[in-house]
């Protein structure tokens, strides 16, 4: 790793953009470094796997550096396996602007030709983008608008644990090799020292009355019975207040789904105020 420069990006320095494409990214070591310090059983070189072991804590929040001070000497194996795991992590972290690297002298000391030929190195795949599945988190202040720029950690089955950016609309993409049923989601504003809003996401949403209840509990409205939640809607909307999710259900998945948040009609006395003290959190 002498050759390469990797720095973590603070998650207020990263850009809300959508993440660049893998085929883009330009020099990478990534593939090499990690055959070069670990094979499939683990660690085979230790100031090799140092380096990769201190990055992966740092964005992950592990301690495998600790607990690991000679990565080759792991009698608890706690690095088998750890190739892939690692290059998902990495390739997740470059992707989505969390982490940075350079080369700053050149050329990088791969085995020679002749080397090559004698034992080619089984370089690791970068996870392939098009058997990764993505979904999408957008993130919503007191008001119930977009939070853009907002600081955003999701974890849940399968999902790279690091905080994220929220673009213009206030959207987090996230890959993962299968869409969990739900995940948890934190966020706060770029300026605030801690997350001040949390919330329960489900992801695999039907269009029926469960379906609706999801978004309306996504939205901020968490009364007692599907029929208050409805109410409590068509209240802040000037909507005649019938409680059936039926009368409101297109306006509702339209905003829940990627729309603008609906605008009052007049009918009735809308409610300014939102309802509940909270940020909400869409998928």
């Amino acid at each position: 790793m002498n050759e390469w420069r990797f720095r973590v990006v603070p998650v207020e320095e990263r850009a809300a953009e959508a993440p660049v494409s893998r085929d883009a990214l330009r020099d990478d070591p990534i593939p090499q470094l990690i055959y070069f310090a670990f094979d499939e059983s683990g660690a085979k070189d230790d100031e090799q796997a140092r380096g990769l072991i201190a990055i992966y804590d740092a964005l992950t929040g592990s301690d495998l550096a600790e607990l690991l001070p000679d990565p080759t000497d792991d009698p608890r194996r706690l690095l088998d396996g750890f190739a892939e795991e690692l290059s998902n992590v990495l390739y997740d972290a470059v992707i989505g602007g969390a982490l940075a690297f350079e080369r700053y002298e050149a050329p990088w000391p791969f085995p020679s030709e002749d080397d090559r030929k004698d034992d080619p190195p089984p370089e690791p795949k970068p996870p392939d983008d098009r058997k990764k599945e993505k979904f999408r988190v957008r993130v919503l202040d007191e008001a119930r608008l977009p939070m853009a720029g907002a600081i955003v950690r999701i974890t849940g089955p399968g999902i790279t644990p690091m905080d994220r950016v929220a673009d213009g609309g206030g959207w987090v993409e996230v890959s993962v090799d299968a869409v969990p049923d739900s995940c948890d989601v934190r966020w706060r504003a770029k300026d605030w020292p801690d997350f001040r809003f949390e919330q329960t996401a489900s992801l695999l949403l039907a269009d029926d009355d469960d379906g609706g209840e999801q978004r309306l509990r996504h939205l901020g409205y968490d009364a007692t019975s599907l029929e208050e939640r409805v109410a409590r809607y068509q209240s802040d909307f000037g909507l005649e207040t019938t409680g059936d999710i039926w009368d409101i259900r297109a306006d509702l998945t339209q905003w829940h789904d990627g729309g603008k948040k609906p605008i009052p009609t007049g009918r009735g006395q809308p409610n300014q105020t939102p309802s509940d003290d909270d940020g909400a959190a869409t998928a």
